[in-house]
């Protein structure tokens, strides 16, 4: 989504991934070369089952995982901006969301 983020990923015009930036340090990294937008990470995911099947071990991002499957798959992003999400996990967010309802 359209929001203030540092890391964000890079999606072409069709929104499949094509990569993934740090704009505070400048760091890209491409998979499909070719003219892209920059989104926010939301952290909702829709996957797929192979998924298990990923060459990692130990602890690493999802964005590593999604950058490897992304140079043989076509991975596609959402864009929701504009739409309300709030994460319930924390008592603090869990109280405004409630406002939401109301």
């Amino acid at each position: 989504m359209e929001r203030d983020s540092s890391r964000r990923l890079l999606f072409d015009q069709q929104m499949i991934l094509c990569g993934w930036e740090n704009k505070e340090t400048g760091k890209q990294r491409i998979v499909r070369p070719t003219s892209f937008r920059s989104l926010a990470f939301s952290g909702i995911q829709v996957l797929t089952p192979e998924i298990l099947n990923m060459p990692f071990e130990g602890k690493f991002s999802m964005i590593d995982v999604y950058l490897h499957f992304a140079q043989e798959y076509l991975i596609k992003g959402y864009n929701h901006t504009g739409n309300v999400f709030i994460d319930v996990g924390k008592p603090d967010s869990l109280e405004k969301a409630s406002y939401l309802f109301e």
